[in-house]
């Protein structure tokens, strides 16, 4: 069949049309696909979180927009459990939240109606915790450490030290009130059982925190004058039976003479024996002072100190305070007895 180039010309135009035409189309849909696609947040059944905060990407995979998701995914939900507890948290509640964030977000919600979250942590050592309390107070009796020292026996955790892997630095409350600059205290206040507050704390979030509570127990030390060798009812301590040691304190027997001063030259109301601390109701003085002796009884006044001679109305030890008579006033008046013949007036 003949066919003219006339014939041609408008099938070439027709076909160029056909193929602008076809092209504009692909264009239009490039351009469609160029914008952001509408993110489909999927919520998980169970989520395991580690950190203080979760995050929408702990509990939900977002998926259809590389462009929004990890905008959407970054978002902060709420504050993570503590370690070892579970939570529950609602799709309505994420809704709310994602609205307050990015406001007017078209978004595809999938999986169910709510997410179980668990948060996971790591085993804290008790070791590290023990060593961190002894170092501690050690520091705090650094003043008193010639006369008491504290050891703990036992450090035993009412829990499971669980914590979050960013949560390292070991902190006790409650120690920063105790007086361990004072002997009398700590030898009263710590020698027994007692709870322990423990907080485990993120160095760079201290509001990433984790509080334990333990039962401890410690050994209380005192420096006490203890006897070499023991001695009996009625016998007198000389200093070269005398020497300094660390004495256990225990609950309801804390009270012992402190110096081996206050020992020397006494004697003992009962037999004590050899390594023994000594109660100051076991020591008694012997008597300096009989009754109606004649003593020297100085009086002081100012700078000045005055003798004169007195009759002891009762008998005493060194140290004790009795009445005497001045020989030449004849006034009755109270004085400190100072050795076996001399005596101090309390009052001129």
């Amino acid at each position: 069949m003949w066919v003219s180039s006339e014939m041609i010309k408008p099938a070439g135009h027709y076909l160029s049309a056909c193929l602008t035409l076809a092209l504009l189309s692909i264009g239009g849909e490039a351009s469609a696909q160029d914008g952001p696609e509408q993110p489909r947040i999927n919520l998980r059944t169970k989520s395991s979180v580690v950190g203080s905060r979760i995050y929408l990407s702990d509990i939900a995979k977002c998926s259809g927009s590389e462009l929004l998701c990890p905008e959407v995914s970054g978002i902060e939900v709420s504050q993570s459990p503590s370690p070892g507890r579970t939570t529950y948290i609602q799709r309505s509640y994420l809704e709310q939240v994602l609205e307050k964030e990015w406001p007017g977000a078209v978004v595809t919600w999938e999986g169910g109606e709510s997410t179980r979250v668990e948060a996971s942590g790591v085993e804290f050592q008790i070791d590290e915790i023990r060593q961190k309390f002894e170092d501690l107070i050690g520091e705090g009796l650094r003043e008193a450490s010639a006369e008491v020292r504290v050891r703990v026996q036992r450090l035993q955790p009412m829990a499971a030290l669980v914590v979050r892997p960013a949560q390292s630095k070991i902190e006790f409350p409650e120690v920063s009130s105790w007086r361990l600059n004072d002997p009398d205290w700590v030898v009263k206040s710590l020698v027994s059982n007692r709870l322990l507050q423990i907080r485990i704390t993120n160095p760079t979030d201290p509001d990433d925190k984790t509080s334990f509570q333990a039962n401890v127990s410690l050994l209380v030390e005192r420096h006490l004058p203890v006897l070499k060798q023991g001695v009996i009812a009625g016998q007198m301590i000389a200093e070269s039976n005398v020497k300094m040691d660390w004495v256990v304190m225990r609950r309801g027997n804390q009270d012992f003479s402190l110096s081996t001063h206050s020992v020397v030259g006494r004697t003992c109301r009962q037999s004590v024996a050899p390594g023994e601390p000594l109660p100051p109701r076991y020591l008694e003085s012997p008597i300096a002072v009989t009754r109606n002796q004649t003593v020297t009884m100085i009086v002081r006044s100012g700078d000045l100190a005055i003798s004169s001679r007195a009759t002891a109305v009762e008998q005493a030890a060194v140290g004790q305070t009795i009445d005497v008579v001045n020989l030449v006033t004849k006034k009755k008046m109270k004085a400190r007895v100072i050795d076996e013949k001399t005596v101090e007036a309390l009052a001129f």
